[in-house]
């Protein structure tokens, strides 16, 4: 059986979901390495023996070790079926701004496939923004297939969030000195410039250990968006007494000239605005009873605004949120507009509304948002009296 180097692993019991690979002597056990900040998003690729489905059709949990209900994360998570290249369906998944937070609660993932009843359970993490300043953002990725993950065909960036932190840095700079006789001074020759920034890591079980030292064996690692240049090493350590951590650190080169942050991937269209209303012509008197539109998402308000202009630029009228309504994914403001023959176009302020953490772009252009009110245009060369039965 091949070994599932996930972070977010899938065990379809819960008995083997809380199966952490610890010493069999451990009496005190530390599940949190692994912390998923409820501001951030993550993806991950299974690589689940034998393989598995999870379609739309799925609902996702959060859950405590019991298996009890904490919140229903099915609106945060996008997932996608791929086939790896062992003719197996993998998943990859995408967990966008949880919004919730557990403090120091173990917690698990539940995924439950309504189609096939299949339920499948992540490994014990941390949900938190507790200490978020002791943790760091990994992205990464394999050029090809790698320890059983299947990054040719999934085709995304993974992504975590580790309890480490940066400690000190390290200035290993290699020069050679020789002595110089006629002058009597020891000379150093050209310095190999080298410096290192050393991480710590206060609280590692073997579980987040050996796939933390998997991640730093992939080609492309960016730390808090920063590109990873070398291969580090995490060392292990005496256990601390009976527990199932250790206590060590871990070495990182970093190129600041290289950044790269994290994109959503599979939920790749962001909040999306359409179906604008008003929109198109209307005639001369028409009133205009209502400005709304729709969400690829369901919405809810913030503070903002929506301003409606004429072709000269010149404001018509405003709208802030308290004249607003949200039902679902849609947003209404019923009103009585009665304006002059014009184009007019309207823009909405950033962050008016917002699903699962994401804030709307603004619309400030004159051509995304537009209507025209115009006299209706009636030609008598239109008119042809075959076009009547008369008989």
């Amino acid at each position: 059986m091949r070994i599932d180097y996930s972070f977010l692993r899938l065990k379809d019991n819960l008995a083997d979901a809380l199966n952490m690979q610890d010493s069999p002597v451990t009496t005190h056990f530390y599940l949190n390495p692994i912390q998923l900040l409820p501001n951030k998003t993550y993806t991950q690729i299974t690589n689940y023996y034998g393989g598995l489905s999870l379609t739309s059709d799925c609902e996702v949990y959060i859950v405590d070790t019991c298996d009890n209900v904490l919140a229903d994360i099915t609106d945060n998570v996008f997932l996608e079926e791929f086939v790896d290249n062992n003719g197996q369906n993998q998943v990859k998944f995408e967990i966008i701004n949880l919004g919730r937070d557990f403090y120091r609660e173990n917690v698990l993932i539940r995924f439950n496939q309504l189609s096939s009843d299949a339920v499948y359970w992540t490994n014990p993490i941390h949900i938190t923004a507790y200490q978020s300043e002791k943790t760091v953002f990994f992205k990464y990725r394999n050029y090809d297939d790698f320890m059983g993950i299947g990054y040719t065909n999934a085709n995304v960036w993974q992504s975590i969030s580790i309890s480490m932190y940066f400690d000190i840095p390290l200035d290993e700079t290699e020069t050679e000195d020789y002595f110089q006789i006629s002058r009597n001074t020891t000379i150093s020759s050209r310095a190999l410039y080298k410096v290192f920034e050393q991480y710590a890591i206060e609280q590692i079980n073997n579980f987040t250990y050996t796939r933390l030292n998997v991640l730093f064996k992939h080609n492309l690692i960016y730390l808090d968006d920063v590109r990873v240049t070398n291969k580090p090493v995490v060392p292990s350590s005496e256990r601390e007494g009976q527990s199932n951590f250790f206590v060590t650190d871990v070495i990182i080169a970093k190129n600041y000239n290289d950044q790269s942050p994290y994109e959503f991937q599979i939920f790749d269209s962001g909040l999306v605005l359409s179906n604008f209303n008003p929109n198109g012509y209307y005639t001369t008197g028409t009133e205009l009873t209502t400005v709304s539109f729709d969400a690829n998402l369901d919405i809810t308000i913030n503070t903002g605004t929506i301003r409606i202009y004429n072709s000269s630029g010149t404001l018509q009228d405003t709208f802030t949120e308290v004249d607003m309504t949200v039902t679902d994914n849609n947003l209404t403001i019923n009103t009585s507009l009665s304006y002059a023959n014009d184009t007019y176009y309207v823009n909405v302020s950033e962050g008016l509304v917002s699903a699962i953490g994401i804030g709307n772009d603004a619309i400030i252009d004159n051509s995304t948002w537009t209507f025209e009110l115009r006299n209706a245009d009636y030609d008598s060369d239109d008119y042809n009296s075959i076009d009547y039965f008369t008989d």
